[in-house]
């Protein structure tokens, strides 16, 4: 266990964890630990629970950092389209003025 669990366990005064690793695709994103402070077992109801927690936990992280990724390229695309239009618009006005020569 890495010293931070270990220093809130000895801090809250637990005596049983458990720890459900939580993935994505091939990455740890974190870990879902449950914590007693009196001595336990934790049953195969209890662990199938939280295997299907941390699965949940998982899928909602999984899709909130999509939707952040998503959101900032659509944000990126609507910048690069204004300054698109800003360009052509400053071409025009270039464009429309005569040409005066001197000779």
């Amino acid at each position: 266990m890495p010293q931070v669990f270990r220093d809130a366990q000895r801090k809250e005064q637990i005596v049983t964890s458990y720890v459900v690793i939580l993935w994505s695709k091939d990455r740890v994103m974190g870990a879902l630990v449950i914590g007693s402070r009196t001595s336990r077992e934790f049953t195969p109801s209890d662990v199938n629970l939280l295997i299907a927690v941390g699965s949940q936990t998982s899928n909602a992280i999984e899709r909130s950092l999509l939707y952040e990724q998503t959101r900032q390229a659509y944000e990126d695309l609507r910048k690069t389209q204004e300054q698109l239009l800003h360009s052509e618009k400053m071409a025009a006005v270039v464009s429309s003025f005569p040409v005066w020569r001197t000779n």
